[in-house]
């Protein structure tokens, strides 16, 4: 019996008084710089050339690579080539200059190995797409011969 009363004595100590603690957890979460650049398309064929395209001085590409941006922060988006020329053909080498691009609907301007502003935009405005055309200029002094380049995009932040 004086177990029990030393038991109920306890519970009722523990009911007065009881013991009380308090831990805590601090949750964060850190969102770095996040973007992502997307393209349609790794291959782009400019097509089979006719005695016109000659004539006319060109071969055109419209709506030819969609380029995607994703981001969370302001973005840049540039294009170039490491290629010095598009190739070379029966001793003729083709100037790289001879391609060239635009956003659709723009004004074309030839390719360089240098970094090029091709679009910017700002953090989370999604979906931000740009349609590329391409063209590449011809003549008949242009031997047979196959001929093209690598087109490099690249996103970052300002």
């Amino acid at each position: 019996m004086k177990k029990l009363f030393g038991l109920i004595g306890m519970i009722f100590l523990f009911l007065l008084f009881p013991v009380q603690g308090a831990e805590s957890v601090n949750i964060y979460l850190e969102i770095p710089p996040l973007q992502q650049l997307t393209l349609d398309t790794l291959s782009v064929s400019l097509g089979s050339i006719q005695p016109q395209d000659l004539d006319l001085g060109y071969l055109e590409k419209l709506n030819a690579t969609s380029v995607t941006v994703k981001s969370n922060a302001d973005w840049i988006l540039y294009l170039r080539t490491d290629e010095a020329n598009l190739g070379t053909a029966a001793g003729y080498t083709k100037p790289l200059e001879d391609f060239q691009w635009r956003i659709s609907g723009g004004s074309y301007q030839s390719i360089s190995q240098t970094n090029t502003l091709l679009k910017t935009g700002s953090a989370g405005a999604y979906p931000n797409a740009a349609q590329l055309d391409y063209k590449m200029l011809l003549n008949w002094n242009n031997p047979a011969g196959s001929y093209g380049l690598m087109v490099i995009f690249t996103l970052s932040s300002p």
